[in-house]
């Protein structure tokens, strides 16, 4: 009988020291994961620096030399929604005619992954572009290499991410004031659906508001490319996301410092960025299009504003690696 007890007591014993060893391991393995941004994004002030010489600042990790728009021939916005596209874009088109390039800006928003066939046809239209050029769409990353073209430069802008989710989710239901945009097709005879507040549809589990559809709609995908893993949230998609930024692209500014980053542009690429911190300072139409306020709009209550940031936890571990890359890049320039 003491036998048995005994051994039941051992068994007891071992379960909860499995369960506790499970739950020490989830702990590491998700602390592990929050970090992992931040190290990686650390990483890069040790490997990639910006070396001067005159006007010219050499990436000694990307061999990427710009000096003066000489070396920097294709540039490729491939901007990111409600991240000051707009302003950029004004920015780009007044530049464009300043400082004698080429600018391009696609008017399809709608599609954003593409077919190999569309993906082939588009690199090969950019690269015929004249020379120098910048080219900008709503359209995820595109790996020129791949149909063995030269790759371009690699720029974008990204935003807090639950201020970019919740921009969008109005955005899509009212339009802004800059181009009369009123709202997507699906909300124009859906009275319910548009009226309906972030809070209501965050709280009621919309689809709307899941974590699938915030990571689909959600900068990563734009940084991890046309693969069908790239729209599902997963450390997978975001690792690929943070490898791209790495070896693809020469800045990812913050809209948060939107002067600074116009700052660092203007010394990483002068050709097609000289001036713009004055403009953007001085133009009446580079200001950021407002979205139309409708009258029943408040603000997130924090229980929403909790839930929405642990649905964009992947979301909010990518920024955080770009604003250490930021960072680096800043101190670097000596902005």
């Amino acid at each position: 009988m003491k036998t048995r007890t005994g051994m039941n007591v051992y068994i007891q014993r071992c379960f909860i020291a499995c369960i506790c060893l499970c739950v020490l391991g989830m702990t590491i393995w998700y602390t592990g994961i929050r970090v992992y941004s931040v190290q990686l994004g650390q990483s890069l002030v040790d490997n990639t620096h910006f070396e001067k010489s005159g006007n010219m600042y050499t990436d000694k990790k990307r061999k990427i030399r710009v000096e003066n728009g000489e070396d920097a021939q294709l540039v490729v916005y491939n901007r990111v929604p409600k991240c000051g596209s707009r302003s950029m874009q004004m920015l780009l088109s007044m530049n464009s005619k300043n400082n004698n390039f080429t600018f391009v800006s696609s008017k399809l928003y709608g599609e954003k992954v593409l077919t190999e066939d569309k993906q082939a046809k588009l690199v090969n239209e950019i690269s015929r572009i004249p020379r120098p050029a910048i080219y900008d769409r709503h359209v995820h990353f595109l790996n020129f290499t791949k149909f063995g073209l030269t790759k371009p430069i690699y720029i974008n802008l990204i935003r807090d991410p639950f201020s970019r989710a919740i921009s969008g989710y109005y955005y899509v239901r009212f339009g802004d004031i800059y181009n009369n945009y009123t709202a997507d097709e699906h909300y124009i005879n859906n009275t319910k659906a548009k009226y309906m507040t972030f809070d209501e549809c965050v709280l009621q589990d919309r689809v709307a508001c899941s974590t699938e559809t915030l990571f689909s709609k959600g900068m990563i995908p734009f940084f991890c490319g046309q693969e069908p893993h790239c729209r599902e949230p997963s450390t997978r998609a975001l690792y690929d996301a943070m490898r791209n930024v790495i070896s693809e692209y020469l800045f990812v500014g913050i809209l948060e410092e939107f002067d600074t980053s116009l700052k660092m542009l203007e010394r990483l690429l002068p050709r097609f960025f000289k001036g713009s911190s004055t403009k953007i300072n001085s133009s009446k139409k580079l200001t950021t299009a407002k979205s139309k306020m409708h009258a029943d709009r408040k603000p997130p209550s924090e229980e929403v504003v909790q839930i929405v940031k642990n649905r964009l936890a992947l979301e909010y571990q990518f920024y955080e690696f770009i604003k250490v890359r930021f960072n680096a890049q800043k101190e670097e320039l000596e902005v």
